[in-house]
């Protein structure tokens, strides 16, 4: 006798589902560096107010690398060549002028030894201000060139977008902060007893606005601008978009949190892609900055093609790169700092924010600047 099949009963499992590609989870950070992983959101004030302080505080930590990067860069100029002695055989070459640094670690060490503590300190006031003028504009308006750019909707931002959005909020922080990255320069490179480059002998920073301003005028506190922004582009938009991304990887792909340890290894990663293609530029920067100018023309260097050509031609390739070291022992700290700084002071007060309105009476949600607020 046959047995008839019973029907499946309607509390049994169902058959299991074919095998199907797994979901990615959404990426809602979209590059975003001046917001984290909280639903409460900063104010664009806000978000401006701490993208100048953030760097602003981690300047004083990191300034003596970058008073012993300018007078390394700034060793073997074109006006410490000699000219051939009277006595000199006609035909020969004038000697080597003698180096007063081997490295970026004799500069410190020296710099220390003759000036001490202060020495390597030289130029803070104006690279505070410079860090705060810059970053207002090259951190703070990151996010909203991204988000002008590409819809958060559409998942995370290409690449070359973040490269973009940071070239171009790099060229307005570079323009900015001129004033301040010209006086610093000439006032780092001061030194009683190991001089490199042109002595300015600037007394401070109000003194010096005043000497360039009658001497140079208005415009000689833009001096260099467009090389500044030439390489606040390159810097800028290698060091914005590495960031992102690596912070991106971290938190959304390996499943890190929004923590002072993913700022740093974000911040130090995105150190090293912008110290390799800035740091040429920086040589140049540094000499046409730091020359002596009469009658608003360079003694040493009249443009700066003229200055690229005659480092090159005289001192070789290997210039451009000179002070490499001490520019990422610089500019690694200082960006580590810089995005550590900023998380911790954006997670502080967000947590304020989440407080204060836990402590009130709920309000229907709002939207402020294109910013929803809970």
């Amino acid at each position: 006798m046959s047995q008839t099949q019973q029907p499946p009963s309607p509390s049994s499992d169902p058959p299991p589902a074919p095998p199907h590609t797994p979901i990615p989870r959404p990426r809602t950070s979209g590059g975003s560096i001046t917001s984290g992983t909280s639903k409460t959101k900063l104010s664009q004030p806000e978000q401006f107010f701490l993208s100048a302080l953030a760097p602003a505080v981690a300047c004083i930590f990191t300034n003596p690398f970058d008073t012993a990067k300018i007078r390394l860069q700034l060793q073997g100029a074109h006006s410490e060549r000699p000219s051939p002695s009277p006595n000199s055989t006609p035909g020969t070459s004038p000697r080597t002028p003698k180096l007063h640094y081997r490295n970026s670690f004799d500069v410190i060490y020296k710099t220390i030894k003759y000036e001490g503590i202060t020495g390597l300190q030289r130029g803070l006031v104006p690279a505070i201000w410079k860090e705060a003028s810059k970053n207002v504009f090259r951190i703070g308006m990151y996010d909203p060139l991204v988000r002008l750019m590409h819809d958060p909707r559409d998942g995370s931002p290409p690449v070359w977008k973040r490269i973009l959005a940071g070239s171009l909020s790099g060229a307005m922080g570079a323009f900015s902060c001129n004033p301040f990255e010209l006086i610093k320069t000439r006032l780092q490179s001061t030194s009683p007893t190991h001089a490199v480059g042109h002595q300015h002998h600037y007394t401070g920073v109000i003194q010096a606005l005043r000497h360039i301003v009658s001497t140079e005028g208005v415009s000689g506190l833009y001096r260099g601008s467009v090389l500044n922004i030439g390489r606040s582009i390159l810097g800028s938009g290698s060091n914005l978009a590495a960031y992102s991304v690596i912070k991106e990887w971290l938190t959304l792909d390996r499943g890190w949190g929004d923590t002072v340890e993913v700022d740093m290894i974000a911040g130090m990663g995105s150190a090293l892609a912008s110290v390799v293609v800035m740091n040429p530029v920086d040589v140049v920067r540094t000499r046409f900055y730091n020359q002596n100018y009469v009658n608003g023309v360079g003694t040493m260097y009249t443009s700066v093609w003229r200055a690229f050509a005659t480092i090159l031609s005289r001192e070789g390739p290997s210039a451009f790169y000179k002070g490499l070291l001490t520019h990422f022992l610089r500019i690694g700290p200082h960006f580590c700092l810089t995005f550590v700084f900023l998380g911790s002071f954006r997670r502080a007060l967000t947590e304020w924010h989440d407080k204060r309105s836990a402590s009130v009476t709920p309000a229907p949600t709002s939207t402020v600047l294109g910013i929803v607020r809970s």
